[in-house]
């Protein structure tokens, strides 16, 4: 890499990381990171990066991040369908409420509940 402007160690770690998730396109990556998208054109070329970008990938796969990651993304693209379930008259009362739930637990709504119950609890052991 010596022939390309370089990024600080993190930041071109967390750039491989990124490319890595194939979640974001390299236009905004580049906005992101505030390079050209020749320079990273030709950090995707570069053995060292590539080397970075595998690395950072096996982790991924280790983790699950990239499954995690897709269902955010397909939750958040069916949330606007799962909210005219819930409001069409038309749908079945038990669709409905399917989707009610589906969308409270996306929202976390049931969680907080939870939570908050949980918060005021008491126990006495005898």
């Amino acid at each position: 890499m010596s022939d390309l402007v370089s990024l600080e160690p993190e930041r071109l770690q967390s750039l491989a990381a990124e490319v890595a998730l194939q979640y974001h396109p390299p236009d905004e990556l580049a906005a992101q990171y505030e390079v050209s998208e020749s320079y990273l054109e030709q950090l995707l070329s570069d053995s060292q990066f590539q080397a970075m970008v595998a690395s950072a990938r096996r982790e991924i796969d280790e983790t699950g991040e990239q499954v995690r990651l897709v269902a955010r993304r397909m939750v958040s693209q069916l949330v606007p369908e799962m909210a005219t379930i819930v409001t069409g008259t038309r749908n079945s009362p038990r669709d409905r409420i399917d989707a009610f739930k589906a969308l409270t637990a996306v929202a976390g709504v049931a969680k907080e509940q939870e939570q908050r119950q949980q918060a005021f609890a008491i126990q006495i052991n005898l």
